[in-house]
């Protein structure tokens, strides 16, 4: 089961969506516009939001703290959440309020050892995750 299949089935199981459902509103949300999620983008805006303490919670292999919902919608973008919402027809708190409780999951999953260098393909992936960031 690839990543994107695990968040889809976490936010299938909170809202009700259908698998197909659940993996487009995930790739809305968090897609990295190639098929893949962006869980690097995602790390970054909650830790400009000055919320770091939360976001090494879920990195490392201790507990995962909460976050608020507002908080999720922040680092995620009102507009973003709004369309998701709206095309996966939930409304936009419980959406905002789901994710607010499977990021961490999500976050924390794709980080067993306490980094996301493994599930970025190792060094060379973040070569490569350089490279594309320096040509911006």
């Amino acid at each position: 089961m690839n990543f994107i299949e695990i968040a889809a089935n976490l936010l299938s199981s909170k809202t009700g969506l259908d698998q197909q459902s659940a993996a487009k509103t995930i790739q809305q949300l968090i897609g990295d516009g190639q098929g893949g999620i962006d869980l690097n983008r995602v790390i970054n805006n909650f830790q400009q939001l000055g919320v770091s303490d939360l976001v090494s919670s879920w990195l490392s292999t201790g507990e995962n703290l909460p976050v608020e919902a507002n908080t999720v919608e922040n680092a995620l973008g009102s507009d973003t959440i709004n369309q998701a919402a709206q095309s996966a027809g939930l409304e936009k708190n419980m959406l905002t309020e789901t994710l607010s409780d499977i990021l961490p999951q999500l976050i924390d999953k794709a980080s067993p050892q306490g980094s996301l260098l493994d599930n970025l393909g190792g060094a060379a992936g973040l070569l490569n995750l350089a490279q594309n960031f320096f040509r911006k």
